[in-house]
């Protein structure tokens, strides 16, 4: 990746395209992700493709362009589509094929060499595929989700009360006579499980683990994991599928 950048940008330095502020910026995001290309180019080049065999690295492929927003299909041959729709009639494609000429069974784990990778495919075409899929990605979103949560952090130390008595409420269906429960005392940990094990003797406990157990496992092993997958089996955008999930997720709140 880094050698395609320094040639990219002696042949732009060497015509008219030096001044084109488009051009300026693919060589600032080139330059920004080389890092991420070149691990991801060592993810994709370890996944093993030899000739007619290229259905896993085509399944890994697949997942990588869905998470950019892509439309994407497998056609009858194998070929992952990616599809970026635009308003000008005119196509644009940018393809990388995905197998290698090794047989089966070669040893395609990376070495690093000082700053060379060396490993059967890594440029043909562990490279092509990088390039293909590093324009942003699903990390940029999961590290500003991560951002956002760890910024309320001090807004709900500073602004949430620890209970209603450190405001002047009373507890939710509290009676006039009733007394606040003392502060906590001892270790929170012993407490929790020890709580945990108490309650874990009563049938209301395992009727609400129960049902919290199916909850979490449809929503998260199943919902979550498969619905943005089989939206976009039947033509729905992955980023439309994000969003249904998302509504699902605001609803859950509201209701």
């Amino acid at each position: 990746m880094t050698s395609f950048i320094q040639n990219f940008s002696r042949k732009a330095a060497a015509s008219d395209a030096q001044s084109d502020p488009r051009v300026a910026r693919v060589l600032e995001i080139l330059r920004g992700a080389t890092n991420a290309a070149t691990e991801e180019q060592i993810r994709i080049t370890e996944i093993p493709a030899p000739p007619f065999q290229e259905s896993v690295r085509a399944a890994y492929m697949k997942k990588l362009f869905a998470s950019t927003g892509l439309r994407v299909e497998t056609d009858d041959v194998g070929n992952v589509i990616g599809e970026w729709a635009g308003t000008s009639p005119e196509v644009i494609m940018v393809t990388a094929h995905m197998d290698t000429v090794f047989p089966e069974n070669t040893d395609v784990h990376v070495k690093r060499e000082g700053g060379r990778l060396l490993a059967p495919g890594i440029s043909d075409n562990g490279t092509g595929l990088a390039a293909l899929v590093e324009w942003g990605g699903w990390k940029p979103v999961v590290l500003t989700v991560a951002a956002c949560c760890a910024a309320l952090i001090p807004l709900v130390y500073v602004l949430v009360p620890e209970r209603p008595a450190s405001i002047g409420l009373r507890s939710f269906g509290s009676q006039h006579d009733d007394h606040p429960a003392p502060p906590a005392q001892g270790n929170p940990f012993t407490a929790a499980f020890s709580n945990l094990a108490r309650a874990a003797t009563t049938r209301t406990f395992w009727f609400l683990f129960t049902t919290f157990f199916i909850c979490g496992f449809t929503t998260n092993g199943l919902v979550g994991t498969h619905l943005i997958a089989f939206c976009s089996d039947h033509g729905i955008v992955e980023v439309q599928a994000a969003s249904l999930l998302a509504l699902m997720g605001f609803l859950d709140l509201a209701s």
